[in-house]
């Protein structure tokens, strides 16, 4: 009776220990999981050939007086300060500020006048013929343009038809009657996808259509059916080209060509004169911007077209004049009611060499340091955590102004001295490429270098539109186009970012105070996770010869996503510790497709300044214009290229959707459809 409690107690007591010799058992379990997986994936990599010892990143020491950094002011202005303020002496110069405050006037110029005018209006049309005249149709977000044509209503795509009727046809029949009719040439998405099987392997029917409508045109017909089964019409493979997508896709508004005229761009530099699109917002003229000569626009709309939608359109019909990185200020106001006129800031050329020639004394400090055949930025480099690492302010601050005042020279005719600052942006790139060892390349510099050499490559083509470049200056732009190396960049930013990220996660996920009820050996697990992660991106890229692999990336998002949805305890941390470097990689491989692009670019000019014409393919360029022609990263194949006449040519990516869409433009990094067009 008595030892009944005892029991009790002993019982409980054995229990208490059972279960902590089991949480210890279980701890000890997975920590030697842990252990083990992390030690053999370590193995797996250094078998690969990564390297996973931070000392093998660091730079050894070098002379001073032949470091960049150790020349008068380039460390303070180039090495982002621990403080973590990015502003300086030469970032606060090149405050593009400054000269908007000095130079820019508060009167903008009026560069386009926009008449709106009822579809089938009867109302008197403008005196002067108009420069463009075009539809705007609410119905399908589609742009009907003509230049050079005044009787816009009779063309047959606005003719009213007294009759409109179908009766249980399936929907590409309809299409393809109100086209034909409507003298409008299209092409339809394979995206779109009737009768094709899905993803699931399920046939996708195509719609039966019945329909009875009267007195309407064939385009708002077109139009509205369109509309009502969630198709679009964007931009074709050729100008006189309507293609027809479903709205989920990505392809940008587009215009549909009807009548043969000047191009856009052709009216454009015709009206204004030579200009060229600065990267701050801002348009530059060659002459005086007050004496320009405004462009006419006629727009037929079926409903009126809110000041807002002018102001897009406008922005639609000349996306090359306008900026690419900043918005131009553009300003649309009314003069009467149905007349409205579009002002837009422009500057002059001159103007802004003007102001730019009184930071010549520091540019000229900044060339005598790139002299130095080492770049190496002093600091500690014990630990990847606090290296230093460029200001990324003061860099594109310097590019932005550099670049601009080539755009400026071209404007002005002086193809040399555009060189001469082509030179300096090209050669600047080895601030972000620690000459000559490439240690260590972190990711913000492999950025900033990518942002660098497109600024470069921007202005090397503005120079090949407008046919600026000779002989010499093509072949020594080649010459500088093959010093550009993006692949080795973004791999060695990869390899230091899959560095900092496991030294992140030993120094800190390991040691922070409340996850110590974590098991080790989970941590363990999530920095295997975490660095499978990186490998995989570092996989997805051929840095020998800058190829890319867009479905491991693809892949790579899918597994995040699915992983931040069923997390388990050997992935939770690294979700949400571990960067997404895909859009990098996106970003890199658009800019890959750029350069090699240009290379070929530049040849082809090289060969029309010879021969007057363009070459049949891109293999009539070698040898004497390219020792070989360079790939498209996305498949390693030759870029797409089709003469078109002996002034123009097609050259083209396929993108990163791995498809030939035959020359539809995509966006750069954010477009799951489309080509990348040169």
């Amino acid at each position: 009776m008595i030892t009944a409690p005892k029991t009790r107690l002993g019982l409980a007591v054995i229990c208490v220990i059972g279960l902590f010799l089991l949480i210890a058992l279980f701890y000890a379990v997975e920590d030697w999981r842990g252990n083990r997986a992390w030690n053999n994936y370590r193995k797996e990599l250094e078998a690969k050939g990564e390297t996973m010892d931070w000392k093998a990143f660091i730079p050894p020491p070098v002379p001073n007086e032949q470091n960049f950094f150790a020349a008068p002011k380039m460390a303070e202005w180039f090495i982002k300060p621990q403080s973590g303020n990015l502003s300086n002496e030469l970032t606060a110069k090149l405050n593009i500020d400054h000269f908007r405050h000095e130079y820019c006037s508060t009167n903008l110029p009026i560069v386009a006048e926009i008449t709106q005018l009822p579809i089938g209006s009867q109302s008197t049309l403008p005196e002067a013929p108009p420069d463009i005249t075009l539809r705007f149709s609410a119905l399908g977000n589609i742009f009907s343009i003509e230049t050079n044509f005044v009787a816009h209503s009779n063309s047959p795509a606005n003719w009213q038809i007294p009759l409109i009727q179908f009766e249980n046809v399936p929907l590409t029949t309809a299409i393809e009657n109100l086209a034909r009719q409507a003298q409008i040439n299209y092409m339809l998405d394979p995206q779109i996808g009737y009768g094709m099987p899905d993803a699931d392997g399920r046939i996708k029917p195509e719609p039966q259509l019945s329909l009875r409508w009267t007195n309407v045109s064939c385009e708002a017909a077109l139009l509205a059916i369109l509309d009502n089964y969630d198709l679009q019409t964007t931009r074709g493979p050729k100008p006189d080209i309507l293609l027809i997508t479903s709205k989920t896709s990505h392809h940008l508004p587009a215009y549909l060509s009807i009548a043969d005229g000047k191009t856009l761009h052709e009216l454009w530099d015709e009206k204004m004169g030579t200009n060229a699109v600065g990267l701050q917002g801002q348009i530059f003229f060659a002459s005086d911007p007050a004496h320009i000569s405004p462009i006419h626009i006629l727009c037929h709309s079926d409903t009126p077209v809110p000041t807002d939608d002018l102001a897009d359109l406008f922005s639609q019909l000349f996306p090359d004049s306008l900026g690419r990185n900043e918005p131009i200020l553009l300003q649309i106001n009314p003069t009467n009611t149905n007349v409205f006129c579009v002002y837009m800031q422009i500057d002059s050329a001159a103007d802004y060499l003007r102001w730019s020639d009184r930071f010549a004394s520091d540019i000229e400090l900044i060339r005598e340091a790139l002299k130095r055949p080492f770049t190496r930025m002093e600091g500690d480099y014990n630990d990847p955590i606090h290296i230093p690492i460029p200001n990324m302010a003061t860099e594109r601050s310097l590019i932005q102004m550099v670049a601009q005042r080539a755009e400026c020279h071209l404007v002005e005719g002086d193809s040399e001295k555009a060189m001469a600052e082509l030179a300096l942006i090209n050669e600047s790139r080895r601030i972000l490429e620690p000459a000559p060892t490439g240690k260590p390349t972190s990711m913000v510099a492999a950025v900033i270098n990518i942002a660098v050499a497109d600024l470069y490559l921007e202005a090397v083509r503005d120079g090949l539109q407008k046919h600026s470049w000779n002989q010499s200056q093509l072949t020594a732009l080649a010459l500088q186009l093959n010093q550009i190396d993006l692949a080795t960049s973004l791999g060695r930013g990869l390899q230091h970012q899959q560095i900092l990220t496991i030294q992140l996660m030993e120094t800190y996920l390991f040691n922070a105070p409340h996850s110590w009820f974590v098991p080790k050996g989970w941590k363990m697990q999530n920095l295997v996770f975490a660095a499978k992660l990186n490998q995989q991106v570092i996989d997805a890229i051929s840095i020998k010869d800058g190829l890319i692999k867009p479905f491991m990336i693809n892949d790579l998002q899918d597994e995040i996503k699915n992983t931040a949805n069923h997390s388990t305890p050997y992935s939770f941390l690294t979700v949400h510790l571990t960067p997404d470097l895909s859009k990098a990689v996106r970003l890199f491989a658009f800019k890959q497709a750029t350069l090699n692009e240009t290379k070929v670019a530049c040849a082809l000019e090289r060969y029309h300044q010879v021969h007057e014409d363009y070459p049949e393919t891109t293999d009539g360029l070698v040898p004497q214009f390219l020792s070989f022609v360079p790939p498209d990263p996305i498949d390693g194949r030759p870029l797409h290229y089709q003469r078109e006449n002996d002034s123009h040519f097609l050259l083209y990516s396929i993108g990163w959707n791995e498809k030939d869409d035959h020359g539809t433009v995509g966006t750069s990094t954010d477009s799951e459809n489309g080509d990348w067009v040169w």
